[in-house]
């Protein structure tokens, strides 16, 4: 899956809180965010996993050919102390397998960075409405499959499901961030900011009260589901760590 956003490579950079010695892609593309590891971390081994090879413009990557559909990945327990998937989990047929399956391999305490577009920000709500379709989760194509670009969008992922996935596949520490603002969803909260915090008030309440499916738990997920990032970013970054 190709990987060609730099704001979304610079963030997931930004973002590891280790020093990672063994790290994992999954869906590396071209190859640009683990060349961006390299550079940071000089002595890092690098894997990565695609479903093709002909993206990948470095030699430097150990690169395993995988159907990440079948939901399984060709690594040991415990091999790695950093895994990555970004603009990835949107082409799966099924995401929450993978994050089990990262959570396996990955090393008691590591750090899993995710990135997906974000259907949450105001733009992709309000195109919502008005067409019934996520913004870059248009109508796609019925006769073909396209798995690298926007025609290969198949699973919108909502932060909270993401989140939840997270939780269940062993994880904690689950931080929400974003690649950058979108300016037209800026402009709508700003304009809407009174109504967005009624609304986001009158839903916790609701749902904390009445229906009580909001508890200690997941109450502050809640909340951000409506708060600035997820209202405003382009892609979402989500990290955690293995417990």
């Amino acid at each position: 899956m190709a990987f060609s956003l730099d704001s979304v490579r610079d963030s997931v950079i930004g973002s590891i809180r280790l020093s990672p010695k063994r790290v994992l892609d999954i869906g590396s593309g071209d190859g640009k965010l683990l060349y961006a590891i390299r550079e940071k971390y000089p002595d890092v081994s690098l894997s990565g996993c695609d479903y093709t090879d002909q993206f990948l413009k470095t030699d430097a990557v150990d690169l395993e050919i995988v159907d990440l559909n079948k939901g399984s990945l060709p690594y040991a327990d415990d091999t790695y102390d950093l895994i990555t998937i970004t603009e990835v989990i949107e082409h799966l047929e099924n995401y929450h397998s993978i994050l089990r399956e990262a959570s396996r391999i990955l090393r008691k305490g590591g750090q899993i960075i995710i990135t997906t577009p974000n259907i949450l920000n105001l733009k992709s709500r309000i195109g919502y409405f008005k067409s019934g379709f996520w913004n870059l989760f248009g109508p796609l194509p019925l006769d073909r499959k396209c798995l690298e670009s926007t025609a290969g969008h198949i699973t919108p992922v909502h932060y909270f499901h993401l989140a939840y996935s997270l939780s269940h596949a062993d994880f904690e520490n689950i931080i929400l961030g974003n690649d950058k603002i979108q300016r037209t969803s800026l402009f709508t909260y700003i304009l809407l900011y009174p109504m967005i915090k009624f609304w986001n008030w009158q839903f916790i309440k609701k749902e904390t009260g009445k229906y009580r499916t909001i508890n200690s738990h997941n109450l502050p997920i809640s909340k951000e589901i409506n708060g600035f990032q997820a209202l405003t970013a382009r892609s979402i970054l989500v990290t955690a760590f293995k417990k």
